[in-house]
């Protein structure tokens, strides 16, 4: 299979007011529009369910993913080719580590408070930070995303794991909606894969994953799949879905994305798509 020709078109190559650009930098490169999606879907999943502190869940959601991501892009950008991005952040090491310790440090605090059932979530919490941690250390001798097809398997369950089944599962008395929590996870899937795409020129010399493996067609078919799953799945959930304006609003809107970020491959579809899918987390307040 060919290689990917990576996109050209950097968030520096973009025509904005150089003070709307350096934010853009700083928003785009420390992850915090992942952040606010993580935010919002934990938000919005554990207001659904009535639980009381569904804004603690939101906002520990918010700080764990600005921690995990950060010190992802932190260590590959040590490691990595010299693009933007990595730059970036080599030239902001001092920043992007405070972020670190401070969304770190947030995030455990939130949790002392949230954590009601330490028996049965801390297990959980603890396979979730295993896998975040080593997803880009090696593990014995490689890290956890270097594992064949697993790639986008660790994200989307790492990701349900914390925002749809640790809630829930530490309040005790919540009904887990495993439909719910299926919907989800075929959502995180179907978003991952055009990242997957996207990096399959670097992939594919030491990694296998479902681009490298089976083309782009083929996984753009899969994504798409998934993401026609996650609408389904959601609506078996909860059929007056059918009738919610915010629904369809962020369904298609989404789906344009995914759409754009398969066709275009350029760099701005690809935040828009991080930054939009969180908007699945406003569907429950309705």
């Amino acid at each position: 299979m060919p290689a990917y020709k990576k996109s050209v078109l950097t968030l520096s190559s973009i025509k904005l007011h150089p003070t709307i650009k350096a934010i853009g930098k700083h928003i785009v490169y420390t992850h915090l529009h992942i952040g606010l999606s993580a935010g919002l879907i934990a938000f919005g999943s554990t207001f659904h369910a009535h639980i009381s502190s569904c804004v603690l869940y939101g906002l520990s959601a918010f700080f764990a993913t600005i921690s995990v991501y950060n010190f992802h892009g932190s260590y590959k950008a040590l490691s990595e080719t010299s693009e933007e991005k990595n730059n970036w952040i080599r030239d902001h090491q001092f920043y992007v580590k405070s972020l670190i310790v401070i969304s770190t440090s947030i995030t455990l605090i939130l949790l002392m408070f949230l954590i009601k059932k330490p028996f049965i979530v801390l297990p959980l919490l603890f396979v979730i930070g295993f896998i975040s941690f080593y997803y880009v250390i090696p593990f014995r001798g490689s890290p956890l995303r270097e594992q064949p097809f697993m790639k986008v398997i660790y994200v989307a369950a790492v990701w349900t794991s914390f925002l749809l089944i640790f809630p829930p599962l530490n309040e005790g008395n919540i009904a887990i909606e495993w439909m719910n929590i299926g919907a989800f996870f075929c959502l995180f899937i179907s978003v991952a894969l055009p990242f997957d795409l996207r990096d399959v020129s670097i992939d594919q010399q030491k990694i296998k994953t479902i681009p490298t493996s089976v083309g782009s067609k083929k996984t753009m078919f899969i994504s798409i799949s998934a993401y026609v799953l996650t609408g389904v799945l959601l609506l078996s959930t909860d059929i007056t879905a059918i009738h919610n304006p915010i629904f369809w609003g962020v369904f298609v809107c989404n789906a344009l994305l995914l759409l754009a970020a398969f066709y275009r491959k350029k760099e701005p579809y690809y935040v828009l798509l991080d930054s939009a899918f969180g908007m699945f987390g406003l569907i429950y307040f309705w």
